[in-house]
Formats: C-alpha cells, sequence, structure tokens
C-alpha cells in the first residue's frame, strides 16, 4: 500500500516518519526534496533582498528574470553571489531540518551565447513547474506578489 500525505508541515513530517519508523517491518519512509510552497516561503525569508529579488523577477516574468532588471539602474552593478546565497539558504535550510538536502537550486543563470568566454550573465531561469509553486510563495510574503518597485533593484 502506498500513502501520501502532502501539504503538511516538517514539523508533521518528521513525527510521521517517527511513527512509522518505529515499526519494524519493511515500511519505508522517505522524505521528497521537491520545492512546496511552505518551503519556497522560508526559503524567501531566509534571503538577503538582492537574491530575493532573483526569485521575485523570475516569478513576474512567468520563470525568466532578465538581467537588465537586476543590474541597477546604469546597468553595470554585478551580478556576483546573489545566486550562491540562494544556494547558502538552502544548505542552512537542509541543516535546519526544514527540507531533505539535495534540494534543488530553483534557478539556473542563463549566460550570453554570443559571448562564452566572457560567461555574461543575461537572466536567470526558473523551472516552469516551481513558478506557480514559488508565486504562491512570493505572495505570502508580500503579501499581494505585485512588484515591489518598477525600478531595477541593485
Amino acid at each position: 500500500m502506498r500513502i501520501i500525505i502532502e501539504d503538511v508541515s516538517e514539523e508533521l513530517t518528521r513525527e510521521i516518519a517517527a511513527l512509522i519508523g518505529r515499526r519494524q517491518d519493511s515500511t519505508k519512509v522517505s522524505i521528497d526534496a521537491e520545492w512546496s510552497v511552505a518551503r519556497a516561503e522560508l526559503l524567501l525569508r531566509d534571503l538577503p533582498a538582492v537574491a530575493g529579488q532573483l526569485i521575485r523577477e523570475a516569478v513576474h516574468g512567468d520563470g525568466w528574470a532578465p538581467a537588465e532588471r537586476l543590474r541597477g539602474v546604469d546597468g553595470t552593478a554585478s551580478l556576483r553571489g546573489r545566486s550562491g546565497a540562494i544556494t547558502k539558504a538552502i544548505t542552512r535550510g537542509a541543516v535546519a531540518q526544514h527540507w531533505p538536502s539535495g534540494m534543488p537550486q530553483p534557478l539556473h543563470a542563463q549566460y550570453d551565447p554570443d559571448r562564452p568566454s566572457t560567461q555574461r550573465t543575461i537572466g536567470y531561469r526558473m523551472a516552469a513547474e516551481l513558478v506557480p509553486t514559488f508565486r504562491a510563495a512570493v505572495m505570502r510574503v508580500d503579501g499581494d506578489g505585485s512588484r515591489p518597485t518598477d525600478k531595477p533593484v541593485s
């Protein structure tokens, strides 16, 4: 028999796993490494503003966060370290047992194919199946989910 329980708190998940784990039969317990709205919300709340902006822009762009919105008003702000902050927050969340280790990165940099030697980021891509999850999380964190500003943040 297979039982699937969705959208429960991480604490309840651990309690259920511990309860099932007390059984000495062939019961297997696994915790998925997929983004839920609750997990995405925890991630957003743990990010510095510039890293959270990457996710918000990807959500508002239906999976695409163009670099020009992220590079500041004059277009020169560096994007270095922003996605690294997301990676570090994912690691912190695993250590805090908010999710299992091995959670996938929700964003991936896309580089300018015409300038492969410089690896200049032209934007960040979020998988289409993650957009609704992160959109709901942004709405939980920001309220109505609207962009906090029409100007790029540096």
